[in-house]
């Protein structure tokens, strides 16, 4: 393992569901954060990232931006405290119910 991978094992738990799934995404590490983005063309829809300035990031939890509820939109931009499971399961009934197309020339491309 990385350092990456032991620092923030519950995003890479989250890679490798996309990985296996074939859901297209950027991948992005720092000292800070790993980050996942996916997009839809041009739009991204959403983001997660774990790290330690995160909401649950110190208990090995994801912080998502987009696909909340509208519930959730109301308390935050972003949901915190979620598990790589929880991340997956909105992502691909995203993909699913909008028929994602994938954009192949992104920002900061990085191949996983």
């Amino acid at each position: 393992m990385n350092d990456y991978m032991d620092r923030y094992p519950e995003i890479y738990r989250l890679k490798t569901m996309l990985l296996k799934a074939n859901i297209q995404f950027d991948f992005h590490e720092s000292e800070e954060s790993c980050q996942i983005e996916l997009f839809d063309r041009a739009y991204r829809y959403c983001s997660v990232i774990e790290g330690i300035l995160t909401y649950g990031g110190k208990q090995d939890l994801l912080e998502m931006m987009g696909l909340l509820t509208p519930e959730e939109s109301k308390i935050d931009e972003v949901k915190g405290f979620m598990t790589a499971e929880a991340v997956f399961k909105r992502i691909s009934e995203y993909n699913k119910s909008h028929r994602v197309k994938h954009t192949k020339n992104r920002r900061r491309r990085k191949k996983h």
